[in-house]
């Protein structure tokens, strides 16, 4: 049960633990690491629409009439 007298109690086989912990990253990704690729192609879909703008050219060439109504007021009367 004792290790010998100057030796190592155990060994340390860096391949080995490579292999252990490459076969549990395998099974149990990190959090975010799953392909989501319907997830992705929907925010990608959602994110290339375009709003159709209700504006016609004619509108942007109409003068706006200025309301003479309308005056900033002073702060102090």
């Amino acid at each position: 049960m004792h290790p010998v007298p100057g030796g190592v109690p155990f060994r340390h086989d860096p391949v080995k633990k490579y292999e252990l912990y490459r076969k549990g990253w395998l099974e149990n990704p990190p959090p975010g690491e799953k392909k989501r690729l319907s997830l992705r192609w929907k925010v990608r879909e959602f994110m290339l629409r375009r709003d159709v703008s209700r504006v016609k050219p004619v509108d942007l060439a109409r003068r706006r009439i200025s309301n003479p109504d309308w005056s900033p007021r002073p702060y102090l009367d």
